[in-house]
Parts: structure tokens; C-alpha cells; sequence
């Protein structure tokens, strides 16, 4: 079930087909094994032997204080993930079509071919450069 609410926030980061239905100690603990070290390590979330099977064993304590410090966990990751989304929108970003470079709406999709706006700057930087030195070349 854990593995089920983690796959919803961060379908990427887990693998259902890793995890079999489990009614037995072992495969609980194996389960809870897998889970802590192929995802709940990379969430900074560890999880210790004893801790493992404690959860495995249902201790209604340790599921509520897991339970508790995934929430925070996921709220926090949801949280950077949402600044990301709104540092990103607040960047305008171009597109270089026909030469030419286009400021892209925020309603458009993003994709590759997308620039930054440093790199546009760059870019832009580079243009004068150029014609700076075509211009001195031609009075030569």
C-alpha cells in the first residue's frame, strides 16, 4: 500500500511489479526491505532493520510515526516541486525558429527546443559581437 501512494506522487521512482501481495512475515519484511532501498533512501526516508519489521508486524505505533514522516516527506518534496514549476514559469523561455528567436507563451508545451533565458542572453551577446566585428572588418 505504501509502495501504491508513493508510485501516485512519483510514478518514475517505483516499480510496483517489485512488490508481491504478502501475508506471510518474510515476504512483509522482504517488501519493506525492498522499498527502503531501491525508494524510501532516495526520498531520504531510511528506514532501520528494526523499523522494518515493526511495520511488518502491523505495531500500530511505528505505522503512525512512519506514516507521519512520509506526509512530511511528501509534502516537502511536493513543495520544492511546486517552486520549480513556478521559478520555471516566471523564466521566459524562446524558441529559435526560421533564425529567429521567440518568447513562448506560458500556456505553450515545453519541450527541447526551448531556451533559457541565460541563453538567450548569451545568444544575444554573441549577435553584437559579431556584427561589431563584421562591421570592422568592412571598414578595412
Amino acid at each position: 500500500m505504501v509502495a501504491e501512494i508513493i508510485k501516485y506522487y512519483w510514478p518514475k521512482l517505483i516499480d510496483l511489479h517489485n512488490y508481491v501481495p504478502a501475508s506471510s512475515l518474510t515476504n512483509k519484511i522482504s517488501n519493506w526491505d525492498t522499498l527502503n532501498r531501491k525508494v524510501l533512501k532516495k526520498m531520504k526516508l531510511p528506514l532501520s532493520k528494526e523499523t522494518i519489521e515493526k511495520l511488518s508486524m502491523a505495531d500500530p505505533n511505528t505505522i503512525f510515526q512512519f506514516l507521519k514522516s512520509l506526509k512530511l516527506v511528501v509534502d516537502e518534496l511536493e513543495y520544492e516541486k511546486q517552486l520549480r514549476l513556478e521559478k520555471n514559469q516566471n523564466c521566459p523561455l524562446y524558441i529559435i525558429i526560421n533564425d529567429e528567436m521567440i518568447q513562448v507563451t506560458e500556456t505553450d508545451c515545453c519541450t527541447k527546443e526551448y531556451l533559457s533565458k541565460e541563453v538567450v542572453a548569451l545568444i544575444n551577446k554573441l549577435k553584437h559581437k559579431i556584427d561589431d566585428m563584421e562591421h570592422k572588418v568592412r571598414l578595412f
